[in-house]
């Protein structure tokens, strides 16, 4: 018959009798665990040195200035967010000069980066908000007094830094505003010169006056001629009168007279002369003509009676035709002579009138320059203290809300409390260890009592 060997039976259920015995046989190695942590603790907070934390508040406000097109508006347009700020912040530039700054032994960038931060205390949280932005500098450092100057130098050069990027583009202006003021000065001070000089050589006065002489003298010698072309139209037509009245010469006017008709004309002529109004110049003439003819004989009676009236007629036509001749002559030349007149008078008008032209032009000019040139420079001299208001505006937007003071406790937790907090750590770990010994034994081991 056949024995099989019976399988061995494992008590899995622990009771809290076992949970004793466990904790009782592992009791040296949880208190020598705990004491060693613990006294391990103390001993390196106590000799590690007491840590000290130093904060400055910088405050950044809104730049209050806008570009316009002519002008500077004030009033808040940008803001500095916080992201913007901490990269300034932690930049290698602002951390070489807060070090500089601060000027501590042995304390370099690598050292501030570590044990600086940066905080955000109030300020937009959207990059589109325009809001005062408030962030705080922490150092930590051994040395109390040195923490307080680290912070101080850091908060420091960041504030200036972000000074510098918000006075960067005014700057610009500034400068540009200098040297366009300075061509517009020297602009102004030729254009003054040129007038100066142009006053000095100015003669629209002397020419306006000569041209109003002109002027008046022009319409005279225009009448003149309108009369001297009547005239001659007049004797013109008395010419073609008499031309028919007149014989060819006066040798036949002589010939056709005798003596008695001579005088008997000589008479009647004498007698018409005031109330026909015969010139006295064709009187004369008429006169010496008949007296030859009286001279040179006496005709018949018959001829005598009829031919009286009929030769002095003649004469005084002859004479009259040969006058006119001799006045429209003289008429024409007179004529010719005011015509020129006219010419050059019209001539002389013209060549005034393009120098007075010239003239107002040359000072218009002038004026349009100097105006707009005086314009410009009121505009950048009155520019100039804005921006030097504006140069002293931005710094104080950016500035140190409250400086860093020299802190009088460490921070971080005490040795008291790190000890116990270490001996609490290390007493559990070290329970974890004692169930996690038995639970790993052999189970047949006897249990001690």
């Amino acid at each position: 018959m056949a024995y099989t060997t019976p399988q061995p039976h494992y008590d899995d259920e622990i009771s809290l009798r076992d949970l004793y015995l466990i904790l009782k046989r592992g009791l040296p190695i949880i208190v020598v665990a705990t004491v060693a942590v613990a006294l391990l603790a103390f001993l390196f907070v106590t000799f590690t040195g007491k840590r000290y934390e130093a904060e400055a508040t910088v405050l950044i406000n809104p730049s209050p200035l806008r570009a316009g097109d002519n002008a500077l508006a004030i009033e808040q347009q940008t803001s500095v967010n916080f992201e913007t700020y901490e990269r300034l912040a932690f930049s290698r530039n602002v951390l070489e000069q807060a070090v500089a700054q601060a000027g501590i032994d042995g304390y370099n960038v690598d050292n501030l980066r570590e044990g600086g931060d940066v905080e955000r205390l109030v300020g937009p949280s959207n990059p589109t908000d325009i809001a005062p932005l408030t962030v705080s500098h922490t150092v930590t450092h051994a040395d109390p007094e040195a923490a307080a100057v680290i912070a101080e130098a850091w908060a420091n050069a960041t504030v200036d830094t972000v000074r510098a990027s918000m006075l960067a583009g005014l700057e610009s202006v500034m400068d540009t505003t200098a040297v366009q003021l300075d061509h517009v000065e020297e602009q102004l001070a030729e254009l003054e010169e040129q007038w100066r000089e142009f006053q000095e050589r100015d003669e629209t006065e002397i020419i306006a006056s000569r041209l109003a002489g002109v002027a008046a003298r022009l319409p005279q010698a225009e009448g003149h001629l309108e009369q001297i072309d009547r005239n001659i139209a007049m004797a013109r037509g008395q010419q073609a009168v008499m031309a028919q009245l007149a014989p060819d010469s006066f040798d036949d006017i002589a010939g056709a007279l005798d003596e008695r008709t001579a005088y008997s004309a000589l008479d009647l002529l004498e007698l018409q002369q005031n109330s026909t109004g015969i010139p006295g110049q064709t009187f004369g003439q008429v006169r010496a003509i008949l007296a030859q003819a009286g001279s040179a004989g006496v005709s018949s009676p018959e001829a005598q009676e009829g031919s009286s009236n009929d030769g002095l007629a003649s004469v005084v036509g002859a004479v009259e035709l040969q006058r006119l001749t001799a006045q429209l002559a003289g008429l024409e030349a007179q004529r010719d002579a005011v015509l020129s007149q006219v010419e050059q008078l019209e001539e002389q008008a013209s060549v005034l009138r393009n120098s007075q032209a010239s003239l107002i032009l040359q000072r218009d000019r002038l004026e349009q320059q100097l105006e707009s040139t005086r314009e410009t420079f009121a505009n950048l001299s009155a520019l100039e203290p804005t921006l030097a208001y504006a140069n002293e505006l931005i710094p104080a937007t950016s500035r140190i809300l409250s400086s860093a003071n020299v802190p009088t406790d460490p921070v971080g937790p005490g040795r008291l409390l790190v000890t116990v907090l270490a001996a609490l750590v290390a007493g559990m770990l070290s329970v974890l260890f004692v169930f996690l010994r038995a639970a790993v034994a052999d189970p047949q081991q006897p249990k001690a009592a």
